[in-house]
């Protein structure tokens, strides 16, 4: 079998089984438990359990506007929007996801509310000719996306702090290392990444050279263990060894320590 042959079916191993376990819904995240329990009924609940997470501890209301920057097919977003009525931009760098997002939106009604672009990171600050990267955001959302740019965080971050208000609320959602990066075989099993992800020390000093505060650093990595036990269950139905499906060296890579499932709101002032 030809490298491409098995890289497709392994693609297509992959689509069907994240279609199987979202159940028809448009997120692509673990999601979280609810507060108090040890299991996830449904992946689509868990993720449901995440959007509503995010807007209590956010505030997020009829009155806020939010970007979410690498909002994938628009899922959350479009959760987020239907729920509490606030204005959207949803930005992605795969044109695919970003014309699916757009379909959702007129699908549920919501396309008056926002708008979706192909874009990134570097479009955001104030060198962005777009427009709405000048209006004033109250919360700008990172739901996973940091974890592929961490080699430019200070960067990024020093965009981000740009591109909000002096209010504006920034919520990072993504893993911390907490060991050194060679021990984190299962977690590098799982994401086939190369470069080293953050520890704490460094992402509080990107953080920091930024010119942003850290108002809140939760970890939710109990609530996110039930939706990534329940994956790794069943992709061992269907893939018994691992090899593909390799969500049980996630499940590990948790439980062995290598890493953490961390939200951080980040601030100006």
């Amino acid at each position: 079998m030809s490298t491409e042959t098995s890289r497709y079916n392994e693609d297509t191993l992959h689509a069907k089984f994240r279609a199987q376990m979202m159940e028809g819904s448009v997120f692509v995240n673990y999601g979280i438990a609810a507060e108090g329990e040890d299991t996830v009924t449904s992946i689509k609940e868990a993720n449901l359990n995440m959007v509503k997470w995010l807007i209590k501890r956010l505030n997020i209301t009829k009155n806020s506007k939010i970007l979410e920057i690498g909002c994938g097919k628009g899922g959350y977003t479009l959760e987020i929007a239907r729920q509490t009525g606030c204005l959207y931009t949803g930005i992605d760098i795969i044109e695919d996801y970003v014309t699916r997002a757009r379909a959702l939106a007129r699908n549920l009604n919501l396309d008056h509310l926002g708008t979706f672009h192909v874009a990134g990171y570097e479009d955001v600050g104030p060198s962005s000719t777009v427009s709405w990267c000048r209006d004033d955001l109250t919360h700008i959302l990172c739901l996973g996306s940091f974890l592929y740019v961490q080699s430019m965080a200070t960067e990024i971050l020093t965009n981000l702090y740009r591109a909000g208000g002096s209010s504006t609320s920034i919520l990072l959602w993504d893993f911390e290392r907490q060991v050194p990066w060679d021990r984190c075989t299962g977690y590098r099993k799982h994401l086939h990444l190369d470069s080293p992800i953050m520890g704490r020390d460094e992402l509080v000093g990107a953080i920091a050279t930024a010119g942003l505060n850290i108002v809140e650093e939760v970890d939710l990595t109990p609530r996110v263990i039930p939706s990534l036990k329940r994956y790794a269950e069943e992709s061992l139905k269907v893939d018994p060894t691992g090899e593909i499906l390799t969500y049980p060296h996630m499940l590990r890579a948790f439980k062995d320590g290598e890493v953490r499932y961390k939200t951080w709101i980040l601030r100006k002032e």
